[in-house]
C-alpha cells in the first residue's frame, strides 16, 4: 500500500559521474569562475540547483568553474547528506533526459515515499508497472496531490523545482572539514586557492548565501552564526590582491538578497571591475547559470560587462518563464563610475544636512514614497518588519522625488540632479519586472528614525556600526544623523495628535450600513496613518482582523503623484471600514487572516504572516505569503532566516502554512498567535477574498506616526451585526453627500474623482472585468439643470443618443430616468441615468450606469438593487 511522502528528497536517481583531482594547468585559462556557497543555513537545499546548472555546461580549457560548498547538518538530506566544507571543480555532467511519462513516474514516487523509505528503486518500479497497467490509477494518485496528469507544464515545473532526477555525485577535490564561511579568512583562502590552482586572465567571484546589504552575507550557522560582513569581504579581497598580484577581479557578484546597495558597490570598487547584484530579494532558485556559462564557453573573450549582461538576461528570462515571479531585479555595476556617484552624493548629503529643517518635509515625503526592499517578508517572532530592519530604498527614486518638490533650495535641487546624472554611467545593465517599477540598480540605507537605525543585532561580534562598516559613506551617515537630530528636535510627541470625533453609525453597523470614522489629526512630518479593526473577545483578549494604510494623494509640481499626509491641523477626515476581513484559502480550507499591505506607495501586493511547516518534519519557519491585490492570488512565499534575512521558499505539495493573528491578550500585551488551522500547498496558488466580518464588538483604531517614530492612537468601540444579511452586496456611505447605497460584494471599492478645487466631483464603482461601471455625483444645482447636463454629455459622445425621459418618483424622491447608447472605440455601449433631487439635503444626485451591451442583464439587476437600497441623510459636512 502506498504511503504519502513526508520527506523532501531531491534526488531519486544516482548515476555514475566523473571525478576530478587537482593538477597543474597546462595554460592560463580565459576565465576562472569562483562560487562561494555559504549554505550552512536554511538555504542548503538551494545549492544543488545552481551546481547542476553549472554542470550542464562544465569546465573547459578556457573556463574553470570552481566552488567551495559549506552544507548544514540540519536542513537537507540529498546528495550524500554531508555537512562539512568541500571544494569542487565542476565538470560537464550529462543529465538523464526524462520523457513526460518518466517525469510522472518520478513525481508519483516522490509523493508516495516516506522519510525512512530506502527502497526507492522498488517504489519507482511499482509506480512504473502501475502506470503501464492502468494509467488512470496513477492519474488518481496525482489528482489526490492536486496535480492533473494532462497538465504537462505543471508536471515539468514540479519536476524541475523539486529537483527530481538531478544527477550530482561529484567527488570533492578537497574536503576541508567544518569551515566558518562567515569570515574573511575563509573567503580569502578560497579565492587564493582558486587563483593559484586555476590561473586565468579574468576572475569572477560569486557569493551565494543570505544577503543583507551593507550588513553582509550569511550566517554560517555551523559555527556560531557568523556573518560575513562588508569589512570582512573588503579585508579578504585586499589580502587576495596583495598575495596573488591580481589587480582586480573582473566580477564580484551576489547570488544573495538585497546586495544592490551603493554601500556594497563602494566597498568593492577597489577589488572588482564589475559588481552584479539585486536590490530586492533573490528568488529561491537563485541565478540561472546554464545560459551564461554556455555563452561564456562559446565566447571566452567576453569581458565582465558582456558576461554580466548575459547573466542579467538569463536571470530575467528564467523568472519570467513558467511559475513567473514578481518583484525581480538584477543589475551590473561598473565600479569605475562608483567614485563620481559617491562624490556627488557626498555633496548632496552636506547640503541637505545643512538645510535639513527647511527641507524636512520634502525629504520626508520622498522617503515615504520611495521604493523599499525586503518588505514582503514578515517575522511573527520579531518586533520589527524586514522593511524597517533593512531600511534599504532606491536611491534614484529617492533623489528624483526630492528634486520634484518645489520647497527645496536650488542648491539641493542641483545637487540631487548631479547624483542622478552620474548614476547611469555606473549602472550599465539593469533589469526589473513590473513588480519593481522603481528598481534602478542602486539602493541605499535610510532608516526613518534613530530607533530603527539601532536595530542591527549587537550580539553579532563581527558586525560594526554603519559608519565603521562603510567608511566611504561617512557623509551619508552625517546626513542620516542630521535627519535623526532634526526630526527628534522638531517632532515632539506632545505636538502629535489624532482624535476620532465620531463614528457613523455608532452602533449596529453592518456590511450594508458601514461605519465611517471621522477624525482630526495634528502634527508635522507625518510618516504613517493606519486603520485597524480589532474584535473584542469575551475573555478580554482581542484579535486584529483588518489593517489598512490610509492614502492622501498629492500631485507634485512635475506631475508626480505621492502619498503626503496633512501637516498641521486637519479636521473632519473620514475613513469607511467596509466591515470585511481578508480570508485566505487553498481551495479546500479557508482561514481569516490579517493581510498587511507591502510597503511603498501604490503597493499592489500584500502579505499574510505565519509559519511555513515543511512536510519532512523540519522545524517550522517564520514566513509570509505574498499576494497580488489585483488578482488576489499568492505570488511567492518568503521565509525569515535567523537574524531576519528574507529569502524565498519554494513549497512542494504537502507543505503547510499556518497564518498568525495579531493578538492582544487580556492585559493588553501585543503579539501573534497561530490561527489553529493550516493550509496545504498544492499545484494551485492560495487565494484571498474579503468576507463579512464576524458580528461582535470592534475597537476601531486610527494610528498616527511621525518621522521621529512618535506615535499616537485614537479608538472607538463599534458593534457590528451582520446576522441574516445577504453577503452578495455591501454598502457605501458618503457623509459629505449624505448618501448610502448597495453594490455587488466582489466589485472594486469606489474610486473618487476630484475636481479642480480638490473636492470630490464624482465616484465610481466597477465590476472586476472593468466593463460595468456605476458613476455617482452630487451637486447643488437644480434637477432640470442636472438632467440637461447629463443629456448634453451623452450627446457629445461618439454616436451618443439618449431616449425618452421617464418619471421615477416611485423611489420616494423627485426623480427622472432615461436610457442612452454610444460607441467607445467601436464597441457598442449602453446605459441608464437617473437624476434624483433631495431637497432636505440641498443636493441633486446623478447616478449613471454604463455597460457593454453583453452585460445589460447583469447591469440591470445591479442598478435596480442600488436604486432600491438608496438612503439619504443630512450631509455631515456639507460643502
Amino acid at each position: 500500500m502506498f504511503k504519502r511522502r513526508l520527506l523532501f528528497l531531491v534526488c531519486l536517481c544516482v548515476w555514475l559521474v566523473p571525478t576530478f583531482s587537482i593538477g597543474a594547468q597546462d595554460q592560463t585559462a580565459a576565465w576562472t569562475f569562483m562560487q562561494y556557497f555559504s549554505m550552512d543555513n536554511d538555504l542548503e537545499g538551494q545549492i544543488y540547483g545552481d551546481l547542476i546548472e553549472m554542470a550542464n555546461v562544465g569546465s573547459t580549457a578556457d573556463v574553470n568553474i570552481v566552488a567551495q560548498v559549506d552544507r548544514s547538518a540540519e536542513h537537507f538530506t540529498g546528495f550524500g547528506d554531508w555537512s562539512d566544507t568541500r571544494r569542487f571543480v565542476i565538470p560537464y555532467i550529462e543529465q538523464r533526459q526524462f520523457s513526460t511519462e518518466d517525469k510522472i513516474i518520478e513525481l508519483v514516487a516522490f509523493l508516495l515515499s516516506t522519510p525512512d523509505d530506502v527502497g526507492l528503486d522498488a517504489l519507482r518500479a511499482e509506480v512504473s508497472a502501475l502506470y503501464a497497467q492502468n494509467p488512470d490509477d496513477v492519474r488518481q494518485l496525482l489528482a489526490s496531490a492536486g496535480v492533473d496528469m494532462d497538465d504537462i507544464t505543471t508536471i515539468d515545473k514540479l519536476f524541475a523545482n523539486i529537483g527530481l532526477g538531478r544527477q550530482f555525485d561529484l567527488e570533492a577535490v578537497e574536503a576541508l572539514g567544518e569551515v566558518d564561511m562567515g569570515t574573511a579568512e575563509a573567503l580569502a583562502d578560497f579565492v587564493i586557492w582558486s587563483i593559484t590552482n586555476f590561473p586565468a586572465e579574468k576572475y569572477a567571484l560569486v557569493i551565494s548565501s543570505h544577503g543583507a546589504g551593507w550588513l553582509g552575507n550569511g550566517p554560517d550557522q555551523g559555527v556560531g552564526a557568523s556573518q560575513l560582513t562588508m569589512p570582512e569581504i573588503d579585508a579578504a579581497l585586499t589580502r587576495v590582491r596583495a598575495q596573488t598580484g591580481v589587480d582586480q577581479l573582473e566580477i564580484v557578484g551576489f547570488d544573495a538578497c538585497l546586495m544592490g546597495q551603493l554601500e556594497v558597490y563602494a566597498t568593492l570598487a577597489p577589488h572588482a571591475r564589475y559588481v552584479i547584484a539585486a536590490e530586492e530579494v533573490i528568488p529561491g532558485q537563485g541565478w540561472e547559470y546554464t545560459a551564461p556559462f554556455t555563452a561564456l564557453i562559446a565566447n571566452p573573450a567576453m569581458d565582465g560587462a558582456q558576461l554580466g549582461q548575459v547573466i542579467v538576461d538569463a536571470y530575467a528570462a528564467y523568472y519570467a518563464g513558467p511559475g513567473a515571479r514578481t518583484g525581480v531585479d538584477l543589475h551590473v555595476i561598473d565600479t569605475a563610475a562608483v567614485a563620481p556617484v559617491v562624490a556627488a552624493l557626498d555633496t548632496f548629503a552636506e547640503i541637505a544636512a545643512g538645510e535639513m529643517l527647511p527641507s524636512l518635509s520634502a525629504i520626508g515625503t520622498a522617503r515615504n514614497n520611495t521604493q523599499i526592499y525586503g518588505g514582503n517578508a514578515a517575522d511573527v517572532l520579531a518586533s520589527f518588519a524586514s522593511a524597517d530592519y533593512y531600511a534599504t530604498i532606491d536611491l534614484v527614486n529617492l533623489l528624483g522625488l526630492i528634486a520634484s518638490q518645489s520647497a527645496i533650495s536650488d542648491d539641493l535641487y542641483n545637487a540631487a540632479q548631479t547624483v542622478l546624472e552620474a548614476i547611469p554611467a555606473m549602472v550599465i545593465s539593469s533589469y526589473h519586472d513590473a513588480g519593481l517599477t522603481e528598481a534602478n540598480g542602486v539602493a541605499i540605507y535610510f532608516p526613518t528614525n534613530r530607533a530603527l537605525a539601532d536595530l542591527p543585532p549587537s550580539d553579532t561580534e563581527s558586525l560594526l556600526p554603519y559608519p565603521e562598516s562603510i567608511p566611504a559613506m561617512t557623509r551619508w551617515y552625517d546626513f542620516l544623523t542630521a535627519w535623526f537630530d532634526t526630526t527628534e528636535s522638531e517632532l515632539r510627541p506632545e505636538d502629535l495628535s489624532i482624535t476620532i470625533t465620531e463614528v457613523l453609525p455608532g452602533e449596529d453597523a453592518t456590511i450594508y450600513d458601514p461605519p465611517v470614522v471621522l477624525f482630526d489629526t495634528d502634527g508635522q512630518g507625518i510618516a504613517d496613518l493606519t486603520f485597524s479593526a480589532v474584535l473584542q473577545l469575551e475573555d478580554g483578549a482581542q484579535i486584529m482582523y483588518d489593517y489598512s494604510p490610509l492614502v492622501f494623494e498629492t500631485v507634485l509640481a512635475d506631475g508626480t503623484v505621492v502619498n503626503e499626509y496633512p501637516n498641521g491641523l486637519a479636521e473632519a477626515l473620514q475613513f469607511q471600514w467596509n466591515v470585511e476581513i481578508p480570508v485566505i484559502s487553498d481551495g479546500v480550507t479557508s482561514i481569516p487572516s490579517l493581510l498587511q499591505f507591502s510597503p511603498g506607495r501604490g503597493a499592489t501586493t500584500g502579505y499574510v504572516a505565519g509559519m511555513f511547516v515543511p512536510q519532512n518534519g523540519e522545524d517550522p519557519i517564520s514566513a509570509s505569503v505574498l499576494f497580488s491585490t489585483d488578482t488576489r492570488t499568492a505570488l511567492q512565499v518568503y521565509g525569515t532566516a535567523e537574524g531576519g534575512a528574507p529569502y524565498e521558499i519554494s513549497p512542494t505539495p504537502g507543505d503547510k502554512f499556518e497564518p498568525y493573528y495579531a493578538f492582544f491578550d487580556p492585559e493588553g500585551n501585543f503579539g501573534f498567535t497561530p490561527a489553529g488551522e493550516q493550509l496545504s500547498f498544492g499545484t494551485s496558488p492560495f487565494t484571498f477574498s474579503y468576507q463579512p466580518a464576524p458580528s461582535g464588538l470592534y475597537n476601531l483604531t486610527m494610528r498616527l506616526v511621525d518621522f521621529a517614530g512618535n506615535a499616537q492612537i485614537s479608538s472607538a468601540l463599534v458593534s457590528i451585526d451582520n446576522t441574516d444579511l445577504d453577503p452578495a452586496y455591501r454598502g457605501f456611505k458618503d457623509i459629505y453627500w449624505g448618501i448610502n447605497f448597495l453594490y455587488p460584494w466582489g466589485w472594486e471599492d469606489p474610486t473618487n474623482f476630484a475636481g479642480e478645487d480638490g473636492s470630490i466631483e464624482q465616484l465610481a464603482v466597477t465590476n472586476p472585468d472593468g466593463d460595468l461601471t456605476i458613476y455617482v455625483s452630487a451637486s447643488d444645482i437644480d434637477a432640470d439643470t442636472a438632467l440637461a447636463n447629463a443629456q448634453d454629455l451623452i450627446a457629445s459622445l461618439d454616436a451618443g443618443e439618449f431616449y425618452e425621459t421617464l418619471d421615477a418618483s416611485e423611489i420616494g424622491y423627485a426623480a427622472q430616468v432615461f436610457d442612452y447608447s454610444y460607441s467607445l472605440e467601436g464597441e457598442a455601449r449602453i446605459g441608464r441615468i437617473i437624476v434624483i433631487n433631495v431637497p432636505e439635503n440641498g443636493l441633486t444626485y446623478t447616478i449613471d450606469l454604463d455597460t457593454s451591451a453583453a452585460k445589460i442583464d447583469e447591469a440591470s439587476l445591479v442598478f435596480e438593487a442600488l436604486i432600491n437600497s438608496l438612503t439619504f441623510f443630512e450631509p455631515i459636512l456639507a460643502e
